[in-house]
């Protein structure tokens, strides 16, 4: 796999984010660059692996001199989105290459990011999302 690398607000070609999450299998709204620079302002950060093959966005803020991942107003959830379905193994990387400058994380993941580190506190949050990549006929049945 490639190197995941993290890039600040102003490094990241929104374009070829936007791009990313529009391929990636688990694609949200929420991650859409729009939605984080209206959200967050220019106050977003990113892990990217490869050639955007895979992202995360760090939504940040700054609070008696230290830095902190929150989860912005009107964000569901975000995480890690992938263009090929995301392993435990590859999630758990991008959650090591968190720059340590950020102290506190306080973000939710996507639904199609399974985690869990003994060390890490972990809340579960109940969601219902309908999936639209099968027919019709199929979603109006179940």
């Amino acid at each position: 796999m490639a190197d995941i690398k993290y890039y600040r607000h102003r490094e990241i070609n929104q374009a070829k984010w936007d791009q990313a999450i529009d391929k990636s299998y688990n694609g949200l709204v929420f991650a859409y660059s729009f939605m984080l620079n209206n959200m967050a302002g220019k106050r977003w950060d990113a892990l990217i692996q490869g050639d955007y093959e895979a992202v995360f966005p760090l939504t940040w803020n700054r609070k008696f001199g230290f830095s902190y991942l929150y989860q912005p107003y009107l964000c569901q959830q975000l995480g890690l989105f992938s263009k090929t379905k995301i392993t435990t193994k590859q999630l758990q990387e991008f959650m090591e290459a968190i720059p340590r400058r950020f102290r506190y994380w306080q973000f939710h993941l996507n639904s199609e990011n399974q985690f869990f580190h003994p060390k890490i506190s972990f809340v579960n949050r109940t969601t219902y999302q309908v999936s639209l990549n099968r027919h019709y006929t199929d979603i109006y049945d179940q």
